[in-house]
């Protein structure tokens, strides 16, 4: 051996001086794969957790070239101890590298130079361990979020076409249910708590609130004037018909009960249950207030709309007893702070907030 290079014997016995014989029983029993390389890149350290790492035991590899960990990619890790005895230092490069039974694993690899007493780079020594699982679990966790998000994407488009297959079938409420919508997301974020943490839910089931109306005849939907007892029925059928169409799709909120619910009162007097109080889930207390405060201020074939101010005394007057007392103060709240309906839907499906289905 010439200059600085000493078999790995010999550079171990020069370690075991004073108080280094405790550094090297820390780097033996360390958890971490640690290894050391001499300067014509031969292996002269390998402690017990590099041996579980690799399948390799400290005996079989003293001495031999760093190809025994790199494998295919020994010029990599070659390059890499070059720059190390140049006095750099690497953190983290995640590599891969070779096991004794022939698998490739990716590692986790640093590496920093070591010096003598006159500062005279004598090895390289790195840290190393074994990344594999957790780059699969980080692959799959990828592949799962990539899948959810067109799952998202589609459950999303069918929400927004089942809503303008209501709306094409009944004209005169066109825009309807996206202004639901907007006040009923706007009354769960004045109510706050609970209802905030709902307003995906909320959003989606006030999209689709009326889409049992699918069931009901164009021409009962559209016709001007006062309705049979008979009609009245059929169209108050939407909510059962929606909780049936809806109700073996797998959303993640219950979206068709609160579709069921949207025309249930606190008293009893609603439909189609005529379930009460706190048996009606908040999400339909709420699309309750926000349906019939968009139903009074917007036109109808067969009477003018009549505002806000109108709507607002109506919600009033059923508080406590029709309508959730919470929700209406909140309502009440919005109008008089100047709430005004958007003509646009706010929370398209393309955009960046919209609802997160799955």
């Amino acid at each position: 051996m010439t200059g600085n290079v000493l078999p790995s014997t010999q550079w171990k016995r020069g370690l075991l001086g004073s108080n280094e014989k405790h550094l090297v029983a820390l780097v033996k029993a360390s958890p971490l794969g640690i290894i050391a390389f001499d300067l014509e890149g031969k292996i002269i350290l390998w402690n017990h957790a590099a041996e579980d790492i690799t399948g390799w035991l400290e005996a079989e590899v003293l001495d031999l070239p760093i190809q025994i960990l790199a494998g295919p990619n020994w010029e990599e890790y070659e390059a890499l101890r070059r720059r190390t005895l140049n006095r750099e230092v690497f953190h983290s490069l995640p590599m891969e590298a070779a096991t004794k039974d022939g698998r490739t694993m990716v590692i986790s690899y640093s590496s920093a130079p070591v010096f003598d007493s006159k500062n005279r780079v004598v090895a390289t020594m790195a840290v190393i361990y074994d990344m594999t699982e957790k780059i699969a679990k980080m692959k799959l966790e990828s592949q799962l979020k990539e899948s959810l998000g067109k799952m998202n994407r589609i459950l999303g488009e069918t929400v927004q076409a089942l809503s303008y297959a209501v709306e094409k079938r009944d004209p005169y409420t066109a825009g309807h249910q996206h202004r639901v919508a907007q006040l009923a997301c706007a009354l769960a974020e004045e109510l706050g708590g609970e209802a905030v943490q709902s307003l995906d839910a909320i959003w989606t089931a006030a999209i689709l609130h009326d889409v049992g109306k699918l069931y009901v005849p164009a021409e009962i939907l559209t016709r001007p004037g006062q309705l049979t007892r008979i009609e009245m029925e059929l169209i108050k059928s939407h909510a059962e018909v929606g909780y049936e169409m809806l109700k073996n799709i797998e959303f993640p909120w219950p979206v068709p009960l609160i579709v069921h619910q949207h025309h249930e009162r606190l008293d009893g007097s609603g439909y189609p249950a005529g379930v009460m109080a706190s048996q009606i889930l908040l999400e339909s207390r709420i699309l309750a207030v926000a349906d019939v405060v968009e139903a009074m201020s917007s036109h109808r074939p067969y009477r003018l709309g009549k505002g806000l101010a109108s709507a607002r005394d109506e919600i009033w007057q059923a508080r406590g007893t029709a309508y959730d007392p919470a929700v209406v103060d909140a309502c009440i709240r919005l109008i008089d702070t100047g709430f005004v309906f958007c003509d646009h839907n706010p929370r398209n499906t393309a955009d960046n907030d919209s609802p997160n289905y799955i």
